[in-house]
């Protein structure tokens, strides 16, 4: 098995998943929205991987934090379901390489109001299983050009930035994203009640 590129050091993912516990219980229980949303998902580097993205998520009044102050705080959890399909090549190596991503993620928002838009800064921790197929056609047959692999259990931390706009019902999210060594971003709508 490769190493494992997208995986954190304990102390990383524990430190991120107990500043997004602690920033989610750190003011009293507040009465909040519920946002229930789909959408598309994608990453940029190494080889594309696109899918489908399910986000829900809990909306509350923002934090006052002495010199900045949030108008929401939002607390979050996405289902990201992306794979993707190309050729790769590493030290005369070439493969048809298929990849499926899918992860699990806890993340938490801040932002601000600006009329019916919001945008903020967002930290993350989730965690995920990868597979990777590949019928290498060029170079050492049992070589691998891919910086994919194959594993299990994947812990990774988050950073992120959203913008957000909502009608009445309906509201729309665009997410960029930096996690695990990949960047992309996600583009999801649905309801908030």
């Amino acid at each position: 098995m490769k190493k494992n590129s997208l995986k954190m050091r304990p102390t990383a993912w524990l430190t991120t998943l107990a500043t997004c516990l602690l920033l989610t219980w750190s003011s009293p229980v507040q009465a909040g929205d519920i946002k229930l949303q789909a959408g598309t998902g994608v990453t940029t580097q190494i080889m594309p991987l696109f899918g489908l993205d399910l986000i829900a998520s809990y909306k509350t009044e923002g934090l006052d934090l002495g010199l900045i102050g949030f108008d929401n705080q939002e607390t979050s959890f996405t289902y990201h379901n992306l794979s993707g399909s190309g050729n790769l090549s590493d030290r005369g190596l070439t493969a048809a390489v298929t990849v499926q991503l899918i992860a699990y993620e806890f993340s938490y928002f801040l932002e601000k109001d600006i009329g019916g838009f919001s945008f903020g800064p967002g930290i993350g921790y989730g965690f995920a299983e990868m597979t990777e197929d590949l019928q290498v056609s060029g170079g050492n047959q049992l070589g691998d050009p891919s910086p994919f692999y194959t594993a299990k259990d994947i812990h990774y931390g988050a950073l992120l930035l959203r913008g957000s706009m909502s009608w009445d019902l309906v509201t729309c999210d665009g997410i960029v994203n930096s996690w695990g060594g990949l960047i992309g971003g996600s583009l999801v709508c649905g309801l908030q009640f």
